[in-house]
């Protein structure tokens, strides 16, 4: 019995943070994020102001929490791809990369350059706990090339971290010039794709290389 009472108990905590992350992510989008207040949330997400602070104690931690969902969104797609073991370096590597875009580019541009700014202003406590997020995506990719090393199809030389920043960098960067609108007469799919290609070739090894 005492096991249900704490499974009700964390399923409404679940419930309760889900509808304050889904009410904070519609304002922020609808009214600006500086715009946007605790109270507001609050009230759009049916709790008291109490409640909302006992989860979240400021719309740093809110945003903070909606990257998170959407990286937890972008690790989930990446480990399909993770476990199905592709034999082309290439193909799947674009493909990763490019489904973490696809997440973060479902969020309202201005929501993303909140929290860049915040990182840049509080590099030590908002900008950690960013960077850890990120960090999840870094390791993902980095597991995807260990993998394929060991399948022998990449070369065992390659720096496995060394690339998977490179990679992860030039996702973001690929999100940057999506949303200002000036990638060069590309999908941001093709983007990623050709870059990919440019960075992964030179270590492909065995029939990987032959392809």
């Amino acid at each position: 019995m005492e096991v249900n009472i704490f499974s009700i108990r964390d399923k409404k905590k679940l419930q309760t943070s889900t509808a304050i992350l889904q009410s904070a992510k519609r304002l922020f989008t609808h009214n600006g994020y500086e715009q946007t207040t605790m109270e507001q949330i609050a009230e759009d997400a049916i709790v008291s102001i109490g409640t909302l602070y006992n989860y979240y104690a400021s719309k740093g931690d809110i945003l903070v929490a909606i990257m998170a969902e959407h990286a937890i969104e972008s690790l989930n797609r990446g480990h399909d791809l993770l476990t199905a073991k592709p034999e082309d370096p290439v193909k799947a590597l674009s493909e990763m990369v490019a489904r973490y875009t696809e997440v973060f580019l479902s969020l309202d541009s201005r929501l993303l350059g909140k929290s860049l700014s915040l990182a840049l202003e509080n590099p030590s406590t908002m900008g950690q706990r960013l960077f850890s997020i990120d960090l999840q995506m870094i390791t993902q990719v980095q597991e995807s090339i260990i993998q394929m090393q060991e399948q022998g199809h990449l070369s065992p030389s390659l720096h496995v971290q060394d690339i998977a920043y490179l990679l992860y960098s030039m996702g973001f960067m690929a999100i940057l010039l999506s949303y200002a609108g000036v990638l060069p007469s590309l999908s941001t799919e093709e983007y990623i794709t050709r870059q990919v290609d440019h960075i992964i070739k030179p270590w492909l090894a065995g029939e990987a290389k032959k392809g």
